[in-house]
């Protein structure tokens, strides 16, 4: 399997698991609604020579349900709102950026609330497709994406007002951004800030109560050692160059530990390495080094996490500094004398997003509990490569 068919895969058993009650009598039936709107925004100047281009217009439909307790995590994340949007649009140059279409498993929690209005923050990510994407002969202006399927990664901010028992308008501001996390060049990836605006139809009526647990699920306090092992690929180069190269493995393993700060927060703080197959054919190629070529292939990385906790899933966020990256670092001085504050970052610091489904709730275990997921490694905001993952910790 690809990384690309794992990422369906465990964006489909989000929505699945979020959707679903794991308790053997459910107090509460989650509340069905359909919210259909309209996102019109542009893409900002991120590549040299960006293309002409005018406003992106998208139309999305995120078929979603209102969380009433069913599961123990709704509590904690004051009843949100969990469904998939599929959305389609125009992105401003029909001739060199086309179409997309995207699929993204989402979830809205409420940040404030009065009598018939509320702020929600919309997270998703998920998948999209491009009916325009780089081409050497054909296209060659699009360097934004080079393959056709990408992550896509929405933001949303939204002030929802209640009109009726069915029916809620919803307008808010958001970004969405699409990468294929350096699988594949040109990347520079497409960011576009949006204005929406939508109507959320409720066919039963919007629900005003809510189950409440009589007391809090208890979690281990003590510190657990984590192992996780993964193997991602990326094509070797900078964000727009060489194109059309062959897709290198890299190899990881982290060490790490873990404590449990509440019932759905993880603290993370370990080591990782990894190790690049197109590193060792570039220095075996151009015999760049005499000796050590296997381990100056190797990027070694200390970092500190956090990780939240949705029914089955964790998310994760890990920010860390180099502890080793010679090569990296030797081959950036050999292509541009580039000093400024953006390359100084790219040299130190790295980060790393991902989600994981574990086989038991890790609300209510925290040993033993192996867990397959996806992450994407960036390095100085660039992406560098997406991976799958497998762990446990004990």
């Amino acid at each position: 399997m690809t990384i690309k068919t794992h990422i369906i895969v465990l964006s489909l058993l989000i929505l699945t698991k979020l959707s679903i009650g794991q308790l053997s009598n459910p107090p509460d039936k989650n509340v069905f609604f359909i919210q259909p709107q309209i996102r019109i925004g542009k893409i900002i100047d991120n590549m040299p020579n960006m293309p002409d281009r005018t406003a992106t217009v998208f139309g999305d439909i995120n078929i979603a349900w209102q969380t009433r307790g069913k599961q123990i995590w709704n509590q904690y994340y004051k009843y949100p709102q969990v469904g998939l949007l599929v959305s389609t649009g125009y992105l401003g140059n029909n001739y060199i950026l086309g179409y997309s279409i995207s699929v993204v498993p989402n979830i809205s929690i409420r940040l404030s609330n009065w009598k018939k209005a509320n702020i929600n923050v919309l997270l998703g990510t998920g998948l999209s497709y491009f009916t325009k994407t780089y081409d050497e002969i054909d296209n060659k202006e699009n360097g934004l994406i080079g393959t056709s399927v990408t992550n896509k990664t929405l933001v949303s901010f939204d002030m929802n007002y209640n009109l009726s028992k069915k029916f809620v308008l919803t307008t808010g501001v958001s970004v969405s951004h699409y990468s294929d996390g350096h699988y594949q060049l040109p990347n520079f990836g497409i960011n576009i800030p949006a204005v929406n605006i939508g109507v959320k139809y409720f066919p039963k009526t919007f629900p005003k109560e809510h189950y409440k647990y009589d007391s809090i699920v208890p979690y281990n306090k003590k510190f657990l050692f984590n192992l996780k092992f993964g193997i991602g690929f990326h094509e070797f180069g900078s964000v727009n160059k060489p194109t059309g190269g062959p897709k290198y493995p890299i190899y990881t393993a982290t060490a790490y530990m873990s404590k449990r700060l509440s019932t759905i927060l993880n603290f993370q703080f370990g080591i990782n390495y990894n190790y690049y197959t197109s590193y060792y054919d570039f220095i075996e190629s151009q015999e760049y080094y005499e000796s050590n070529k296997h381990f100056k292939s190797s990027s070694i990385i200390a970092f500190v996490g956090i990780e939240f906790f949705i029914g089955k899933f964790g998310f994760s966020g890990q920010l860390g500094t180099y502890l080793y990256n010679e090569f990296y670092k030797d081959l950036q001085d050999l292509r541009s004398n580039d000093r400024s504050w953006k390359y100084q970052t790219s040299r130190y610091i790295a980060s790393r997003l991902g989600a994981q489904y574990y086989i038991f709730n890790p609300i209510k275990t925290t040993k033993l509990n192996p867990w397959i997921g996806t992450f994407l490694k960036s390095v100085g905001g660039a992406a560098d490569f997406a991976e799958i993952s497998i762990g446990c910790a004990f």
